[in-house]
């Protein structure tokens, strides 16, 4: 059963982000999950960190989801600092983070859960690919009450 007794504010709600132990997808649920992310995200912006800038993948993002505009922040070992997350992650026109697991740093991973739950933005953490399959499913089982989405019960 779908839930959608939310209460947003603005785009998004306060609250601390689902743990995806705690709100498992239902892969019986009728739809596309994309089908049902995409418009909620129309026209937002959405920031994806770890590993290397894939163009394609930034293309696919945009077209499938609907959104304004993605961003890939690349992650390398001989930078430990979070200077280059801080603003990224503090733009106002970012509506979600995308932490790409299995390549980004532990302490990257750190700092950027950090700068998200001091800014307010909703993270869900996905393994390597960000494509847009993996997103969707990753914003209905880590962010769904976050952006006052429809969450399985």
């Amino acid at each position: 059963m779908w839930m959608t007794q939310c209460k947003p504010l603005g785009n998004l709600i306060m609250k601390q982000p689902v743990s995806p132990s705690h709100c498992a997808i239902d892969t019986s649920m009728p739809g596309d999950p994309v089908a049902i992310v995409r418009p909620h995200l129309r026209d937002s912006t959405l920031l994806v960190v770890g590993g290397d800038e894939r163009a394609g993948q930034l293309v696919r993002l945009r077209g499938e989801l609907g959104l304004r505009d993605a961003v890939w922040a690349s992650t390398r070992d001989s930078d430990p600092t979070p200077r280059r997350f801080r603003s990224l992650i503090r733009n106002p026109r970012l509506t979600l983070v995308v932490l790409l697991e299995g390549l980004i740093r532990h302490q990257h991973a750190r700092d950027v859960a950090s700068l998200c739950e001091q800014s307010g933005k909703p993270l869900v953490r996905i393994w390597r690919s960000p494509n847009p399959v993996a997103v969707a499913h990753a914003i209905l089982s880590q962010a769904s009450r976050r952006l006052a989405l429809p969450i399985m019960n």
